[in-house]
């Protein structure tokens, strides 16, 4: 993996004719097929095996989008989790300890506000539930957000905020996204897309 980061320019990119595997850095090339196709790829090692995976096509993924996916894929990384297990959360369910006996991950509840995310969490770990912290990379656009296991190994995602499609169809960038605490704040700044939906109320006061 490359130290060198943002090597390749737009400029640079479409002179690249030849094929061939340009790095970018940080794990990022752009892959020139014999047929002159281009794509991304992110190529990593991860407990000693080397994996590459595909980040999209060229005309469709730009430079920008390639490096933030790099980056979310590098933050996986860090944790310890394979970036293209985490595209199927079922392969992550022997590493959280999860129950194979069912067709999905989690259980989603969205709570009224942060801090009935914040009250809830502390009531279950008092009560003996078991909480995790997944990073945020696996669920874009949510926010903070735990996991509680029940006794049987299957998780209930409790989470507030729910980010909202753009009016061009699009979700936020990446880079406009806030920053997720590991250690969580006493309170947090309201979005100004928050999606309501149909929330646990519950008592608010």
């Amino acid at each position: 993996m490359s130290l060198e980061m943002n090597r390749l320019t737009i400029p640079a990119i479409r002179a690249a004719k030849a094929k061939g595997m340009y790095a970018d850095g940080g794990g990022l090339y752009l892959q020139v097929s014999t047929w002159g196709t281009k794509a991304w790829i992110f190529r990593y090692t991860l407990k000693g095996k080397s994996r590459q995976m595909g980040l999209g096509p060229l005309n469709t993924v730009s430079l920008k989008t390639a490096r933030e996916e790099a980056q979310r894929c590098r933050n996986l990384l860090r944790e310890g989790i394979d970036p293209i297990e985490s595209r199927d959360p079922k392969a992550l369910r022997e590493e959280l300890e999860l129950s194979p006996h069912t067709t999905c991950l989690s259980f989603g509840m969205q709570v009224g506000d942060y801090g009935q995310l914040r009250d809830a969490v502390s009531f279950l770990g008092d009560n003996g539930a078991e909480i995790k912290y997944l990073p945020p990379e696996l669920f874009p656009g949510i926010d903070y957000s735990a996991f509680a296991l029940d006794p049987d190994g299957h998780a209930i995602q409790l989470y507030y905020y729910m980010e909202q499609i753009g009016w061009d169809g699009k979700p936020r960038p990446a880079s406009q996204r806030p920053q997720i605490a590991s250690a969580w704040p006493e309170s947090v700044d309201p979005q100004s897309d928050t999606f309501v939906g149909e929330p646990f109320l519950g008592p608010l006061g």
